[in-house]
């Protein structure tokens, strides 16, 4: 058999000019043809008991579609057998293109094609029934590798088609959450008619609905450079907030993935609302594991707030850490807001001890810093301190006393203290 010929149309075709040959062909072609609505009912019946996504799925329209294109399918059958045509498919070219439009997956259809051959093939046989044993087996034989032939045929084009189309929907889709996700991060003038017909069409505008921003992205930035291994991250934490209230709008945006999370937040203007959209939202993402860093904004009540809740979504993504995965725009300390917004300014301008002390710091390979957190979070309590730190206090006092003569500030002074941990906190930054 030629290349050529490896393709499903023309070993179709092959298989038809062989049963031809056989003299059975007309027989089994006018059987068909006169048993056409029963066999299409049986074969109907076959597939929603064998292949449950057509009665399963929700749309009213999936089982007419699907009787429709096996009365084509069986009448195709017949045409071909008799050799009135040539091979002409464009009907299962125009049924998977229809199935890709209302996302109806690929794999049930052609489950339903292989149902073909358990009604079909006993129907050939019947129509040969007649003829001698020896031509009735080469018959049946042409006749099974004709159905085979078809049924290949049928499952290679329905795929090709529902593939293509559904690819063209999904890049439909992708700009469309692209452009939709731009207006919703980078403001928009409430006068653009376009723009708010665009939102209004997507559900955005709805006075009753709470917003939050996501942000995500690999413990290795790099792999947000491929697109199929950033969009597997996206469709990951888009499966995980699953069972969270709320629509999400996931895209990829500047090397993040990025989640705009919108919830009806009261019935109506009359009604109280309900608690924080975050709460459930951060509960959530804790099971995305630890591959990504994650920052979840505060809740904001309108779509022109988005733009800030991206950026609490930002700060927060650059607070977080491999220790600390998901991390609140509400759960920032004050003092890291202040570091944050102050940048390199208020690094220019630390006080001229500060660099004697990170020396000192880095000789005792950072126990000075750690020492001065744990004595603050430990409400500058000694004996706790010196318990966590797994140390005895006049440890302690001896640091104390080293941090005083580097830096001319007493620890155990709240003022001072405060100052220490800010300039500490500063080089961390």
């Amino acid at each position: 058999m030629s290349a050529e010929s490896t393709h499903p149309v023309a070993c179709l075709e092959e298989t038809l000019a062989r049963l031809r040959q056989t003299g059975a062909s007309d027989r089994a072609a006018r059987h068909i043809a006169e048993n056409e609505a029963d066999i299409v009912e049986r074969l109907r019946r076959l597939v929603l008991a064998n292949v449950p996504a057509f009665t399963d799925s929700a749309n009213p329209q999936v089982v007419p579609l699907l009787t429709e294109h096996l009365r084509e399918v069986v009448a195709m059958l017949v045409i071909l057998v008799r050799g009135d045509s040539p091979v002409a498919l464009e009907f299962v070219e125009r049924y998977a293109k229809t199935a890709a439009e209302q996302y109806f997956p690929l794999e049930p259809i052609l489950h339903a094609y292989r149902c073909c051959m358990k009604v079909l093939l006993p129907d050939f046989a019947d129509a040969l029934a007649g003829n001698a044993d020896r031509e009735r087996e080469n018959a049946v034989t042409a006749a099974a590798d004709c159905l085979l032939a078809y049924v290949d045929a049928l499952s290679f084009i329905a795929a090709e088609h529902h593939v293509d189309r559904s690819r063209l929907l999904a890049d439909v889709a992708s700009d469309q959450r692209s452009e939709l996700l731009s207006i919703l991060l980078g403001g928009y003038d409430e006068s653009d008619r376009r723009v708010s017909r665009v939102l209004r069409d997507a559900g955005y505008l709805d006075r009753r609905l709470a917003f939050c921003v996501v942000l995500a992205q690999s413990i290795d930035p790099s792999e947000m450079q491929h697109p199929a291994r950033a969009r597997r991250l996206g469709d990951h934490v888009d499966r995980v907030l699953a069972g969270a209230p709320g629509k999400r709008l996931v895209d990829i945006h500047r090397n993040k993935v990025t989640i705009v999370i919108s919830h009806v937040r009261r019935l109506s203007g009359w009604s109280s609302p309900d608690g924080s959209l975050v709460e459930p939202i951060a509960e959530q993402l804790l099971k995305v594991g630890p591959a990504a860093r994650i920052g979840v904004s505060n809740d904001v009540l309108s779509t022109s707030q988005i733009p800030a809740a991206y950026q609490q979504a930002s700060l927060a993504f650059e607070v977080s850490s491999v220790g600390h995965r998901v991390v609140r725009f509400s759960d920032i300390a004050l003092q890291q807001l202040m570091l944050h917004f102050a940048g390199e300014s208020f690094r220019r301008v630390l006080p001229a001890w500060s660099q004697r002390f990170f020396a000192a710091d880095d000789k005792s390979r950072g126990q000075l810093t750690r020492t001065l957190r744990v004595y603050a979070d430990q409400d500058m309590n000694v004996l706790k301190t010196a318990k966590q730190l797994k140390v005895h206090p006049n440890t302690l006092y001896a640091r104390f006393e080293k941090i005083a003569s580097v830096t001319g500030r007493d620890p155990r002074r709240f003022w001072s203290l405060n100052e220490l941990v800010i300039v500490s906190d500063c080089r961390g930054n």
